[in-house]
């Protein structure tokens, strides 16, 4: 069972800065350590975040969202989440329509993950 206390699940990816590597393909996947191995490097990459293939395993294997999961998302929604003391308007209003996006995406993916469509979600 994956908790955010024991393991992350959800890994960030965008802004300039990215909570994985390109090292983690058994991890991420390989599009989401390469989406993190692109911001880290400094490629202007939308943000986003990957949901780990360990989580992705637990879902198929027990058809229900591995525990912690859904707060870890819902953290990284979470304006408090994006640092909006100095950011320019814009970036505050992309990172709301960012927002909005995953959360209407949000069924779909776990949809996707009980007919085992894909090893991780990418947002």
């Amino acid at each position: 069972m994956t908790t955010a206390a024991t393991t992350q699940s959800v890994y960030f990816f965008g802004d300039g800065r990215a909570e994985g590597t390109g090292d983690m393909k058994s991890v991420l996947g390989g599009k989401g350590a390469g989406l993190a191995e692109m911001t880290n490097l400094g490629v202007p990459v939308p943000p986003g975040f990957t949901i780990a293939c360990a989580a992705c395993v637990e879902y198929l294997r027990t058809q229900r969202a591995p525990e912690g999961l859904r707060e870890e998302v819902e953290k990284l929604l979470s304006p408090e989440t994006f640092n909006r003391a100095g950011a320019a308007p814009s970036a505050v209003e992309k990172w709301d329509k960012w927002a909005k996006r995953v959360k209407s995406k949000w069924p779909l993916c776990e949809a996707n993950m009980k007919k085992g469509v894909q090893a991780s979600c990418n947002f």
